[in-house]
Formats: C-alpha cells, sequence, structure tokens
C-alpha cells in the first residue's frame, strides 16, 4: 500500500498511482469530504494507527528537525504503527500564490453541471473539446484566440507534447497523483482529472456523461480548483481571488 503526496491505495506500486492506473484513497478525512465524497474510505479512518504514527513523524521532521513541508512515500504491511515504513521524503515546491478566476454563479451555471472530479490545477477556464492534435490543428488554423481542452480516458508521459498545445485538460481517470495531476500545474494549464462517469471514446472524438455527449468542438468549462465540469459556454467572474498552493 502507497501513497504519493494526497492519497493511497491497497496492494499496488506507486508507478501505478503516479500512472493514474488505480483509484486511490483519501489520507485524511477532511480530504475525502471535500474531494472524494463518493468513497467512505480514508486512511485516518481505515487504519487510524498508520495514520497517527504517520502525522507523528511529518510533525517530528518539520517541527523538530526543521525540514520544509515534505512529500513522503510510504508503504504499511498491517494496521499497526510498527508495520508502516518510511520509502522517501523530501521538500515539495515552495508555497506560491496564484491569482484564479471563478465563474459567475447563475442559474445557467447550476443546470450545466455535469460532474465533478478532482481539480489539479487552475481557475474557471471554458474552452472547445479536442480529442486530437488534428482537431487542435484544426481549431488553431480556424479560431486562434479560443481555448482548447483536451478530454482523454487518461495521460502518459508521452502526452506532454499536446498538453502543450492546449488551454485545459480533462480526464476520467487519475487521482490527485496520476502523471496528468502533476504534470499540468508544471505546465501551468488548467486541470480535471477523475471524473469517473465520463466515457471518452478518443478515436471517434466524442466522449459521454449523464446523457450528454461531448463532440469535438463543443464547448465545454472546467474549473481546475473545484473539479467542476459544465456543458456550454459561461461568464467568469471580473475579480480575482486568490490560491495558496504548495
Amino acid at each position: 500500500m502507497c501513497r504519493r503526496w494526497f492519497s493511497f491505495i491497497f496492494g499496488v506500486q506507486g508507478d501505478d498511482i503516479v500512472s493514474g492506473l488505480v483509484e486511490t484513497f483519501p489520507i485524511s478525512e477532511k480530504q475525502r469530504i471535500t474531494e472524494h465524497p463518493h468513497t467512505n474510505i480514508s486512511l485516518e479512518v481505515t487504519f487510524p494507527d498508520i495514520y497517527a504514527e504517520l502525522v507523528k513523524i511529518a510533525e517530528i521532521i518539520i517541527y523538530e528537525k526543521g525540514f520544509n513541508h515534505q512529500e513522503m512515500e510510504f508503504t504499511f504491511e498491517g494496521p499497526r504503527k510498527e508495520q508502516l515504513f518510511i520509502l522517501q521524503t523530501r521538500d515539495m515546491d515552495q508555497v506560491k500564490t496564484k491569482t484564479l478566476r471563478r465563474f459567475k454563479d447563475t442559474p445557467l451555471l447550476a443546470s450545466s453541471l455535469l460532474g465533478m472530479g478532482i481539480g489539479v490545477s487552475g481557475g474557471a477556464l471554458c474552452g472547445k473539446a479536442v480529442y486530437s492534435e488534428e482537431d487542435i490543428k484544426r481549431f488553431r488554423e480556424k479560431e486562434p484566440k479560443t481555448s482548447l481542452i483536451l478530454v482523454r480516458p487518461d495521460t502518459v508521459p508521452d502526452d506532454v507534447g499536446v498538453l502543450l498545445q492546449v488551454e485545459g485538460l480533462l480526464t476520467a481517470k487519475g487521482g490527485a497523483t496520476s502523471h496528468a495531476a502533476v504534470t499540468i500545474p508544471q505546465l501551468s494549464k488548467v486541470g480535471v482529472v477523475g471524473l469517473g462517469k465520463l466515457k471518452v471514446y478518443e478515436s471517434e472524438g466524442y466522449a459521454t456523461i449523464e446523457g450528454q455527449t461531448i463532440k469535438t468542438g463543443d464547448f465545454i468549462c472546467i474549473d481546475g480548483w473545484s473539479g467542476a465540469l459544465y456543458l456550454g459556454k459561461h461568464e467568469r467572474e471580473t475579480e480575482k481571488y486568490y490560491s495558496i498552493t504548495l
């Protein structure tokens, strides 16, 4: 059982978590309530002794030893604290303050909500859905100022070149530690991952969710802060708000 950043899973390797091949569970109850309300599992509740020992180790590293906030990777072989093993720990990125935008809270926005994934980067973004580099090239030639949102089942390291060509990413798979979740913030893109109800037919150029079909060129909106996906095009608030991220 491994965890990187904010999640853990049973009986797999750390690489499986980063690749987004498996659905992960949250570490704390607060995280479960805000990000994973569909599950009743969290490390804090399911393995309280492991959670308490992990918090204790983190507090020693930061408050007693004076290190920066840490990214910790661990494994445990049972429910007791002596069965917890720290694999590695390293400094997290420095705290950054980002200015983001929200969508205007309107009845139309509320009725257009298609689902909630995990917001991993950015704020409110509206754009046309694309499924391939051919789609991207076509819209860039016809509508160079229109934002584009790449829709994928999941992503792999080879997709970085494609991600550089769009403003946002929406994936059906992946958690807070998946490849997409780690890469999108580094590229300063807007990203929502892990929208499990989304079914993506990449080669056919469309996706379905909650009885709705999202075709190539359809406008969708994603919120990289809340993880929301909306159908259609919606206005953003004129005022920016500030987000503190580690």
